[in-house]
């Protein structure tokens, strides 16, 4: 096993793990699994492997963890979404409040 491929499964891993994270809404695991996947991304060079039997494997690491990604922006988008709706409700309920209470 290669270096190369040992770190591409490394950064699949940590994928992995922060979309199993993400489903659960735990945000705060997926940040930190974030971090370290960014500095192992940081020391991939993937000039340095030699094309042959390994650099399929590495392909193949690297696509799914696009796939995983993009899986993963899609529920950081809908979290998101979902934040703004609780801060509008909870921005509408602060506003009825405060009329309430002017009115007595």
């Amino acid at each position: 096993m290669t270096d190369i491929l040992a770190l591409t499964e490394e950064i699949l891993k940590l994928t992995r793990s922060m979309l199993e994270a993400a489903q659960k809404s735990q945000w705060d695991k997926v940040q930190v699994h974030e971090q370290r996947r960014q500095a192992l991304m940081r020391g991939l060079n993937l000039n340095d492997e030699p094309a042959g039997h390994g650099s399929q494997a590495i392909a193949a690491n690297l696509q799914e963890t696009v796939v995983i990604n993009n899986k993963l922006i899609d529920l950081g988008v809908h979290a998101r979404v979902e934040l703004g709706e609780s801060m509008g409700s909870l921005q509408r309920g602060r506003k009825a409040n405060l009329a309430y209470n002017g009115m007595r």
